[in-house]
């Protein structure tokens, strides 16, 4: 969690905010496709 809020403080300062989403929107991703994995 506490990487998460760190990419999000490095993002709003600048020029970073479409690459902390994209890392942001990467990481739901593999852990919704693991929880999938676990429910399925």
């Amino acid at each position: 969690m506490s990487q998460i809020k760190a990419l999000l403080l490095t993002g709003g300062l600048g020029s970073g905010k479409t690459a902390v989403a994209t890392e942001i929107g990467e990481i739901i991703r593999e852990v919704a496709t693991e929880v999938l994995s676990l429910v399925g």
